[in-house]
């Protein structure tokens, strides 16, 4: 079973949780395609996020606000 967490920042935030069932192969096929993003974006060739959706926990806002 894997769970991801859905945050709703609003006046009052709520957090809820959805679960799902993957294969193996398809939870290590989203384990690698996760790491060659990662490996994208630190090597400078990603499209940044220009609409500031979803940027507040990103580890990479401050790389698409200077993107260009």
């Amino acid at each position: 079973m894997f769970r991801f967490d859905v945050y709703t920042q609003a006046k009052s935030p709520t957090v809820n949780n959805y679960y799902t069932f993957r294969t193996d192969n398809e939870l290590d096929r989203f384990v690698s395609l996760a790491n060659r993003i990662e490996k994208s974006v630190n090597s400078g060739n990603f499209y940044p996020n220009e609409s500031g959706f979803g940027c507040g926990e990103c580890p990479y806002r401050d790389r698409c606000k200077k993107w260009r």
